[in-house]
């Protein structure tokens, strides 16, 4: 797949730079524009007609919207009234959004859970008694999900796989040192892309991690990138050909949007917004869309906001 970025939505009056010769801007607006609240974690139905996310409500606490591709027709999917519910992901099937949520952030609180797109039959998958549960994926089949269970204090984190229906939980990381973060399981269903940072946050590369058969027995990790800057919050296009990440292009930059290709391991910058922090990079499943969260303190508002840009 090739990607091109043609224009990138003017956001808090901050216009973005392209990486590549600035074509014929078109009349774009952010995805979801910033008003009170904060906008994160985008995730895109299959059919490529709506988005979902959590926001930051006035209470301080999170909860999940629902909005049309475009950003219009925001509306509450799940807000717990004192609780959180944060990073969603809609199924490949399209019949149930993942997430984490719980009544606060400390070990132990949050599960991970599912709710259908109409806010009916929301339960409870899994859950850890002394560990932060985070970053669901789906198999591609929607009969499964990989989670990351963190803890922070020991300085360790792992990729754990469970079945929808709750069995069949089991770590495919163990032996793995590190933070082993933020699972994406492959297009093909056949391994799970991790995002590997050691516990003093100063190194982070991204591995694939295969997948030998149905029991979920991990192969031999293959890192997919080593450099030195630290490259985070993988997403995969939806061919399955290349990986969107986030990293800073120099020490002292913001983070901007790259893609590697699987096979040749060519990196490609996709965004060059320096004013700009840009996490969670996700791909429409046409692959013409790619969603992100965009940040900005340049006017001491702390700002945040779901943008899209077209991919060619």
């Amino acid at each position: 797949m090739r990607f091109a970025l043609v224009y990138l939505f003017l956001l808090a009056g901050l216009a973005c730079q392209p990486s590549t010769p600035e074509p014929t801007p078109e009349v774009s607006t952010a995805v979801v524009e910033e008003s009170i609240v904060q906008r994160h974690h985008a995730s895109v139905s299959p059919d490529g007609a709506h988005i979902v996310y959590h926001a930051h409500r006035p209470n301080g606490r999170v909860g999940l919207y629902l909005a049309d591709a475009d950003g219009s027709n925001e509306r509450p999917l799940f807000t717990p009234g004192d609780a959180h519910a944060q990073e969603p992901r809609w199924s490949p099937t399209g019949d149930w959004i993942a997430f984490v949520g719980g009544p606060d952030r400390e070990p132990g609180s949050f599960a991970l859970q599912v709710i259908r797109p109409d806010g009916t039959g929301q339960r409870v998958v899994a859950r850890s008694a002394d560990a932060q549960i985070k970053s669901p994926s789906w198999h591609p089949d929607g009969s499964a999900l990989a989670f990351e269970v963190r803890r922070r204090e020991a300085g360790s984190s792992h990729v754990h796989l469970i079945r929808l229906d709750g069995t069949g939980e089991r770590s495919v990381t163990d032996g793995h040192e590190g933070m082993n973060q933020m699972p994406r399981w492959s297009p093909d269903g056949r391994g799970v892309l991790v995002a590997w940072r050691d516990a003093a946050y100063t190194q982070g590369d991204l591995y694939l991690l295969p997948l030998v058969d149905d029991a979920f027995v991990p192969g031999e990790k293959r890192w997919i990138t080593q450099n030195p800057v630290i490259e985070n919050m993988p997403a995969w296009t939806p061919d399955g050909q290349a990986i969107l990440y986030v990293a800073p292009p120099t020490d002292d930059a913001l983070n901007e949007v790259f893609a590697v290709d699987i096979a040749t391991g060519a990196v490609q910058q996709l965004t060059n917004t320096p004013a700009l922090d840009e996490f969670f990079p996700a791909a429409s499943p046409d692959g013409r869309w790619l969603y992100m969260d965009a940040f900005t303190d340049a006017d001491g508002t702390n700002r945040s906001s779901i943008v899209r840009l077209p991919l060619e």
